[in-house]
């Protein structure tokens, strides 16, 4: 059980805590005065390498470059944080902190993440208040049951052989530190001002520090590098109604590096799941997201894919809660309720090569790993 803690700004002793207590995805996080509710409580969760609110379970995350709470997603960069001495730093790049925008004292004063310079606006005070973090709430998503050994299809009957280890999924990077911060109150609002995907930062909403603190005249403009990559701009139903930014992401194979594929781009259930290059620009039919409990579902039409039994061909349908519908990362893994592997059959290479369930040998044609767009 990990102990809880409250985040105390060492800049203006005011702790941290989502809008609204924090039930809502996307609620930010500022800091405010010290009230002892459970959604000013921390807990660290090192499963999955977040730290999630009491309240809400939702864990610290980066949108817009503010620092906000939303549900955990596999393998999102923006969620992973951990606490080394006064600071609190992204694990997939340690230079970057959170950071009360300039300066700020007032009470709900932006928060984001940025380059660590050692100032009092980057450190905090973990405040231990007695507890536990709540049962079940901070383990890896999966956990599923193993199942009994089956044979592959077409086989003869034998298994698969058991093999070594394979590397693990390899984490996306963060972009070069650049420049410091911008002009008080001249960040951009969500959704207006950022640089499109390729593009460069508008030359408005003031510019950033030189050396020794002074200001640059308006027009300044912003540096080409910095902060975090914007997330895909689509969303799907979260509880009570609301809406939330889902990060879509191809299954990419370790084996080959292709992706997992709907045929044909077929939107009703029954289209087979296949293996294929990854299309140029990215298209829907390869890509995935996870839902609220972490469960993968298709960008294209929010199936998922199923079969009745092991080493059969997995292909789309509607969710049903069933085991075989519940499809999960785990590590490089990609398992499903029964305790079963997505498993390139065969080990083939060639595009369209089917998938199915098989219990896990360790085998290159059963490691994945998630690719951002």
């Amino acid at each position: 059980m990990e102990s809880c803690y409250l985040i105390k700004s060492k800049l203006t002793g005011f702790v941290l805590e989502p809008e609204g207590g924090g039930f809502q995805p996307n609620a930010r996080v500022t800091p405010v005065d010290a009230n002892g509710r459970d959604s000013q409580i921390w807990y660290d969760d090192p499963s999955t390498g977040t730290i999630r609110n009491k309240g809400s379970q939702f864990c610290l995350d980066i949108e817009n470059e503010q620092l906000v709470v939303r549900p955990f997603q596999q393998g999102d960069p923006n969620q992973q944080w951990m606490r080394v001495d006064k600071h609190i730093k992204n694990r997939m790049d340690q230079n970057r902190v959170l950071d009360i925008f300039s300066n700020n004292r007032d009470r709900g004063a932006k928060i984001g993440a940025w380059n660590y310079n050692g100032g009092e606006n980057q450190s905090w005070d973990f405040d231990f208040v007695g507890g536990h973090a709540p049962g079940g709430h901070h383990q890896q998503p999966g956990g599923y049951p193993s199942t009994a050994a089956s044979t592959y299809p077409g086989s003869g009957g034998s298994a698969y052989p058991q093999s070594g280890g394979y590397p693990g999924a390899q984490q996306s990077g963060y972009p070069q530190p650049g420049g410091g911060y911008p002009q008080q109150g001249g960040y951009p609002q969500p959704g207006a001002g950022y640089p499109q995907q390729g593009g460069g930062y508008p030359q408005q909403g003031g510019g950033y520090p030189q050396p020794g603190g002074g200001y640059p005249q308006p027009g300044g403009g912003y540096p080409a590098q910095g902060g975090y990559p914007a997330p895909a701009q689509t969303s799907y139903p979260a509880a009570g109604g609301a809406t939330h930014a889902r990060r879509e992401f191809y299954i990419a194979s370790e084996m080959h590096g292709k992706v997992v594929d709907i045929d044909k781009g077929q939107k009703d259930g029954g289209a087979r799941i296949l293996m294929w290059d990854k299309h140029s620009p990215p298209a829907k039919n390869q890509l995935w997201y996870t839902d609220d409990q972490g469960c993968i579902k298709s960008s294209l039409n929010d199936l998922i894919f199923c079969n009745n039994s092991s080493g059969e061909i997995l292909k789309t349908q509607m969710p049903t809660g069933g085991p075989r519908s519940l499809w999960k990362f785990e590590g490089n893994k990609v398992v499903n309720g029964a305790g079963e592997s997505m498993d390139i059959v065969r080990e083939k290479h060639d595009n369209g090569a089917e998938i199915c369930s098989y219990q896990f040998k360790n085998q290159k044609n059963q490691q994945w790993r998630q690719e951002f767009i």
